[in-house]
C-alpha cells in the first residue's frame, strides 16, 4: 500500500507545475514522423554513428546513480536502454565523480550526449536539446527544527545549499539574487549540509528528495513546501548532430504513457525499498561483534528497523500528501497577490471591505441585525472586487494588452495539470472526473497558461452546471488537421435561443449551479477570446442523454511546416 501511493504521489505531483525552469526557447518543434520516414540524411548519420557517448551523473537518483557494484542503474539507463531498441543505437554510458567534471567533459567534446538535463540560454550555447521526457516540481527540503510550510520568501537571510552546474542553481542566480547559495560537488551533498544544520534547506525535484532522504535514512528532514518551478529533464547533444535529436524526438513522442510510467515506477517502488534495506543491514553487519550473536542481533533489530521505517515512510507520504493539497491553495493565492494592481475602482472597494469587516467585529455582541449587514456589506464588495478584476483580464485580453507565447504544447499534459486541480472540486460534489487521452502527443501551438484557463474554465462549469453524482468527462483525440477536446457534462443543457449569445461578454443564462456556486459571466467570453487567439474555435452542442458538449478545435502542429519556417 505504501509503494503504491508513493508511485502515485510522485507521478501526479510531477504533472503540476507553474513556471520552467530555463527558457522558453527549449520547447522547440519535434518531428512526429515515424522512424521509417526519416529523412536520408538521419538514416545515414545512423549508418555512421552506431556507439553514442552518454553522460550520467553519478549521484542523481532515482534517475541516475552507481550502485555498491560500481554500475549505473536509474530511470535514464532504463530509458536509454528503450530508446537503444526502438532506434537501434547504441549507447555506452560514461559517469564521473561528480556532474560537474560530467558536464565540462561534454563541453569538451569527450562525451557525445547528456542525461537528465534541463534547458537553459548559457547550455544552448554548447548543446542542442531534445523533447522533454520528464516534468518534476521542486520542492523545498529542511530540517525538521524548522516549522510550517516554507516557501523561497522565507529562503531570504538563510544559507542555501545548492548544486555545481545545476541549471536550477543557475535559475536561482538569476531570478532570486539575494539568496545566499552555498554551493556542493553534489545534491547527496546539500542534503547532508542542512541534515548538518550548515544550511538551512535545499532545493530539487521531488523525486530526487524523496530518493534521497530515504536512500541515505536522513530522517531528519523533511519536504518543507512547493515552489512555483519545475524542471523538464531533457538530453542534450553535441550541436553538431542534430538528426540525432530528432531520431530521439522521434521515439520520445511515440513512447506509450504506460511505458514510461512502468519504467519509472520500478524505481520509486524497488529501488528505493532495496536501497533502504541494504543500508540498514550493512549498519547492523557494523554494530554485530561476532558471528553467532550478528546472526541474533541482525533478525532482532531488522524487524525494529523496518517497524520504524514503515512509520518514517507514512510520515513523508503525510506531509507529500499536504503539499499536493496545498498546491490549489498556492495557486490561488498567487493568483490574489498578482490581482494587487493600482487600479481607480480597487482602493475603494477594499476600504468598503475593510470597513464592513470592522463594523462587524466592533458590533458582533449587538442584537439588532447590525453584524449581519456588515457581513453581507463585506460579502458584496468583495465579489465586486473579483468582478472587477475579471474585468480588467478581459479588457486587456480583447485590447491585445496581453501578449500570449504561442509554443508547440502537448495538450495531453494540459489535460492531466487541469485534472489534478479539478478533481477535489468534482469529489465535494460526489462526482467523477475521467480523462480519455490518446497514447500519442497532441502538439497545438498555444499559449501555456492561456490554455489552463481555458481548460479550468470549462470543467469547472461542467461540474458546477452538473447535478451530485455526475460523470464529467474530458475527451482529447486529432481529427484531419484539428485537435479535438471535448469537454461532456450531465447538466440541463444550453437552450438554443442562447447558445448564439454564449460567448458574449457578461452573458447571464437561465441555468444556474446545481450548488450554489458563483459565476460573473465572464468566464467563457475569457475562454471564446483565448481560444481565438490561439488560432482556435469553440462551440457548444446539447448532448443526446443529456447534458452539454464544449468542443474546443486547435490546428495540429505540423513539424514540417515549422521547420521549413
Amino acid at each position: 500500500m505504501v509503494k503504491t501511493t508513493l508511485i502515485g504521489v510522485i507521478l501526479a505531483a510531477a504533472t503540476f507545475s507553474p513556471a520552467l525552469l530555463g527558457d522558453e526557447g527549449g520547447n522547440r518543434p519535434i518531428d512526429l514522423r515515424s522512424v521509417d520516414e526519416l529523412r536520408e540524411t538521419e538514416l545515414r548519420w545512423k549508418e555512421g554513428n552506431r556507439v553514442v557517448r552518454v553522460g550520467l551523473d553519478p549521484d542523481w537518483p532515482p534517475f541516475s546513480s552507481v550502485n555498491a557494484q560500481g554500475e549505473l542503474e536509474g530511470f535514464d539507463v532504463d530509458l536509454l536502454n528503450y530508446l537503444s531498441q526502438e532506434t537501434g543505437i547504441k549507447f555506452k554510458l560514461v559517469t564521473a565523480k561528480d556532474w560537474q567534471t560530467i558536464f565540462q567533459q561534454a563541453q569538451n567534446g569527450q562525451i557525445d550526449m547528456l542525461a537528465s538535463t534541463a534547458f537553459s540560454e548559457r547550455r544552448a550555447r554548447d548543446f542542442r536539446f531534445t523533447l522533454p521526457y520528464y516534468y518534476s516540481p521542486v520542492v523545498i527540503v529542511a530540517h525538521r527544527d524548522t516549522s510550517g510550510r516554507l516557501t523561497l520568501q522565507d529562503l531570504s537571510d538563510h544559507p542555501i545549499a545548492m548544486a555545481h552546474e545545476h541549471v536550477l542553481t543557475h535559475a536561482l542566480e538569476k531570478r532570486y539574487p539575494d539568496l545566499e547559495l552555498t554551493l556542493h560537488p553534489s545534491m547527496q551533498k546539500t542534503h547532508q549540509a542542512v541534515s548538518r544544520k550548515e544550511a538551512f534547506a535545499t532545493l530539487t525535484s521531488l523525486p530526487n528528495a524523496v530518493a534521497v532522504i530515504a536512500g541515505n535514512n536522513l530522517t531528519e528532514l523533511r519536504l518543507a513546501g512547493m515552489t512555483p518551478l519545475q524542471f523538464e529533464l531533457r538530453f542534450a547533444v553535441r550541436e553538431d548532430w542534430p538528426e540525432l535529436v530528432q531520431i530521439l524526438d522521434h521515439a520520445l513522442a511515440n513512447m506509450p504513457i504506460h511505458e514510461k510510467e512502468t519504467l519509472f515506477g520500478k524505481w520509486l517502488n524497488e529501488g528505493y525499498e532495496e536501497q533502504i534495506a541494504w543500508l540498514r543491514v550493512k549498519s547492523l553487519l557494523l554494530v554485530a561483534g561476532s558471528v553467532v550473536a550478528g546472526i541474533f542481533l541482525v533478525l532482532l533489530m531488522w524487524n525494529l528497523l523496518l517497524r520504524r521505517a514503515n512509520q518514517q515512510n507514512h510520515m513523508l507520504l503525510e506531509e507529500m500528501g499536504k503539499v499536493r493539497d496545498d498546491q490549489a491553495r498556492l495557486n490561488r493565492e498567487q493568483q490574489h497577490f498578482f490581482s494587487m494592481v493600482a487600479h481607480d475602482l480597487k482602493n475603494p472597494l477594499t476600504a468598503v471591505a475593510l470597513n464592513a469587516d470592522l463594523l462587524r467585529m466592533k458590533t458582533a455582541h449587538h442584537e439588532d441585525g447590525v453584524p449581519r449587514m456588515a457581513e453581507e456589506i463585506g460579502a458584496v464588495s468583495r465579489r465586486m472586487q473579483r468582478l472587477v478584476q475579471k474585468v480588467l483580464d478581459y479588457q486587456k485580453l480583447v485590447e491585445r494588452e496581453k501578449k500570449l507565447t504561442l509554443l508547440p504544447i502537448d495538450l495531453r499534459h494540459s489535460c492531466e495539470q487541469a485534472g489534478t486541480m479539478l478533481t477535489p472540486m468534482a469529489q465535494n460534489k460526489r462526482s467523477s472526473l475521467k480523462l480519455n487521452l490518446p497514447e500519442v502527443a497532441c502538439l497545438a501551438r498555444v499559449d501555456q497558461d492561456s490554455m489552463a484557463q481555458v481548460l479550468e474554465n470549462l470543467i469547472s462549469n461542467a461540474i458546477k452546471f452538473s447535478p451530485p453524482e455526475s460523470r464529467i468527462e474530458v475527451n482529447l483525440d486529432q481529427e484531419g488537421a484539428q485537435n479535438l477536446l471535448r469537454i461532456l457534462d450531465e447538466g440541463p443543457g444550453i437552450a438554443e435561443d442562447e447558445r448564439e449569445h454564449l460567448f458574449e461578454r457578461y452573458a447571464r443564462l437561465s441555468n444556474r449551479p446545481t450548488a450554489h456556486e458563483s459565476t460573473s459571466g465572464l468566464g467563457l467570453s475569457i475562454v471564446g477570446e483565448l481560444v481565438a487567439q490561439m488560432g482556435g474555435d469553440i462551440q457548444c452542442e446539447n448532448r443526446a442523454g443529456g447534458g452539454a458538449c464544449f468542443l474546443v478545435r486547435l490546428p495540429i502542429v505540423k513539424l514540417e511546416a515549422l521547420t521549413h519556417s
